[in-house]
C-alpha cells in the first residue's frame, strides 16, 4: 500500500479470489489515484507467479512493464 500512497505503483493486479473487502479497499485507493486494476488469477497462481506465499494484491512500479501486462491482457501482442 505504500508503494501506491508514493504514486509508485502504475497497475495492481488482484488476485480474483481475493475477499470482497480487499478489492473495494484497493479499487477505491487506485480509482483516487488513477491507477488501472486487473483481476486476474486466483491467490495461489498470482503467489507463485511472484514466489511469495499468500499474496492477493502485486504493484507494477516499472511503466513499460505495467504497458506490456494491459497489451497483453487486452488482447494484444503475445510474448513467446
Amino acid at each position: 500500500m505504500l508503494g501506491i500512497e508514493k504514486n509508485k505503483v502504475k497497475l495492481l493486479l488482484i488476485a480474483q479470489d481475493a475477499s470482497d473487502r480487499t478489492k473495494l479497499n484497493f479499487k477505491k485507493i487506485c480509482e483516487n489515484k488513477n491507477i488501472p486494476i486487473i483481476e486476474i488469477l486466483s491467490m495461489e497462481l498470482l503467489s507463485k507467479a511472484i514466489g511469495k506465499p499468500n499474496k492477493v494484491v502485486v504493484g507494477i512500479t516499472d511503466i513499460n512493464f505495467s504497458k506490456q501486462i494491459e497489451k497483453i491482457i487486452d488482447g494484444g501482442e503475445v510474448i513467446g
